[in-house]
């Protein structure tokens, strides 16, 4: 335990109560001396579902808003949470473990890279202290004040509504990313109880290594599994994430582990069918096709929505029995089981519309597989197109 005892330059009266997740917001004023102890040795790692800080050397907004600090000009405000805490005082003891930023990541960064420069802490290369109203170091640390909103009594459903939705600083937060905060419950989920690793953006070398699956993807596929869509809208599902997310429930719970179906089928196609397609894809002249399901989504989102489709048309007795015989024809000793290289011929004959045509070909392959035929036949699916 690291406790910090923070000074606030100023705690506004007015506490503001969000009555959707209960959480109350204490608007206040830092010095920036108050603010780096605050976060000091947290803001990296402040949690788990934060974006990674961005290299101020590659982006030329970030250089320019670190000499905007170092100018004294006034930032947007930025967002805390503070965990196991009750009221916020002027005069507050905290852990470090219980500061959180809600919202701020990259601001925090340049502040810190502000601070950097002036202690001479690192290189002047980019010549951001060569104009002639950069403060000075005492005058950055103790006359510039920043605006902060902390945020007490927030569940961990509460923390990823309030990341996504109050998404304020100066790098637009992507659809994937929102993916993946709104569903790390789905993720844990999988780790948990059926030992499934799910990988982040930010974990795609450990991804490639055990050619695994990113939480974006497999949303995705499982948004194509509920609508039968080939192109899920990205957007239109963060919105219903969100507004099905159970913010007062303190419990990490995905909206998506509520659908018994949805996770047998997922598991089955993650666990037991991707594992079986990868061991048996392991030869030489077939390799490139190891581990299609989680190597493209262009093949894994329209497989989804067949195999969605196909759960709701199909009686349970013969669902489960085609699901065993796509397994059992990755069995047969034949080279190629599921006769990819005809797939991938009839790709390369494709010469419009490409992603749109190669999407139906393998939901319409699939779909044909589980409701009508005993093989898959590309040339079948093929027809559709």
């Amino acid at each position: 335990m690291t406790l910090k005892k923070i000074d606030f330059f100023e705690i506004t009266n007015t506490i503001l109560e969000d009555k959707a997740t209960g959480g109350k917001c204490y608007n206040a004023y830092l010095t920036i001396g108050e603010y780096l102890k605050l976060t000091k040795d947290v803001y990296k790692t402040s949690n788990e579902f934060q974006r990674r800080v961005i290299n101020i050397k590659k982006s030329l907004i970030y250089q320019k808003l670190v000499k905007d600090l170092l100018r004294g000009v006034v930032i947007p405000t930025i967002s805390l949470f503070f965990d196991n805490v009750e009221t916020v005082h002027k005069s507050i003891e905290i852990d470090d473990k219980n500061v959180q930023i809600l919202d701020g990541l990259q601001r925090t960064n340049c502040i810190e890279y502000a601070i950097k420069l002036l202690k001479k802490e690192v290189v002047d290369d980019l010549n951001i202290l060569s104009s002639d109203d950069i403060l000075t170091e005492e005058q950055f640390l103790n006359e510039v004040k920043l605006r902060v909103e902390i945020w007490v009594g927030l569940t961990v459903n509460g923390i990823l509504y309030k990341m996504v939705s109050l998404n304020a600083g100066q790098t637009p937060m992507d659809l994937n990313h929102q993916f993946e905060i709104l569903e790390l419950p789905l993720k844990n989920e999988l780790k948990d109880t059926h030992e499934i690793n799910i990988f982040t953006k930010e974990q795609e070398r450990e991804r490639n290594d055990a050619l695994g699956f990113n939480i974006s993807n497999l949303v995705e596929g499982i948004i194509a599994y509920n609508t039968e869509s080939i192109f899920p809208r990205k957007q239109a599902t963060a919105i219903s994430i969100m507004n099905s997310l159970d913010i007062n429930n303190k419990q990490r719970e995905s909206t998506f582990i509520k659908n018994d179906y949805l996770m047998k089928d997922l598991v089955w196609v993650i666990d037991s069918l991707h594992n079986k397609q990868i061991e048996k894809y392991s030869s030489e002249e077939i390799i490139k096709f190891r581990g299609i399901l989680s190597e493209a989504d262009v093949f894994f989102i329209p497989f989804m929505a067949a195999l969605g489709k196909a759960r709701k048309e199909l009686s349970e007795e013969r669902f489960e029995a085609k699901k065993e015989l796509l397994l059992s024809i990755l069995d047969q000793d034949i080279l190629d089981p599921w006769d990819l290289l005809t797939y991938e011929e009839n790709n390369s004959k494709i010469k419009s519309d490409i992603g749109q045509k190669r999407r139906k070909m393998i939901f319409f392959t699939f779909y044909m597989f589980f409701t009508t035929v005993d093989k898959i036949d590309w040339n079948l699916g093929n027809n559709f197109i």
